[in-house]
């Protein structure tokens, strides 16, 4: 290790990685062959050995941490999707071009909104999932006791 290298600092990422980091964020949307290919590397199974880099790896995680949603702004994306009206919904829809876009783009919103709904019902924890577990015939769950006998060490 060079005197003016430290242990803590990562290395900084060559151009060639830094290419393929931006790729796999980006235009490739984490498929890391195709960002090996676009970053100009030879050979797309080079994007698996990348992935496994500590520098690449953290520099990724970087990216994501940045530009990925807040807890609030995706509650607020939420609830904007789930209070869309039918009106909404039919307004949007009529921006599409022919009858089968609209028809297809008012299944879409409205499947959106219902899971948009869901979703924020879940955040809120207002839906809980339940399972009752019972025995024979809805009875309770029979009990039995086992009892152990631990035979004298020298009996092996």
């Amino acid at each position: 290790m060079a005197d003016h290298e430290s242990p803590t600092q990562p290395k900084p990422l060559t151009a060639k990685q830094r290419r393929f980091v931006d790729a796999y964020v980006g235009e490739a949307r984490f498929n890391a062959s195709r960002a090996a290919l676009d970053a100009g590397y030879a050979d797309a199974r080079e994007g698996w050995r990348l992935l496994k880099n500590a520098e690449v790896r953290a520099r990724i995680e970087e990216i994501l941490e940045a530009e990925a949603m807040s807890r609030a702004e995706t509650l607020s994306v939420l609830t904007e999707d789930a209070l869309r009206t039918d009106d909404d919904i039919l307004d949007i829809a009529e921006r599409a071009p022919g009858v089968a876009a609209q028809a297809s783009a008012v299944s879409a919103l409205i499947s959106a909104r219902t899971t948009a709904r869901t979703n924020l019902a879940k955040a809120h924890s207002l839906l809980t999932e339940r399972k009752e577990i019972s025995g024979p015939g809805g009875g309770p769950i029979p009990i039995q006791a086992i009892e152990v006998v631990l035979g004298d060490e020298g009996d092996a």
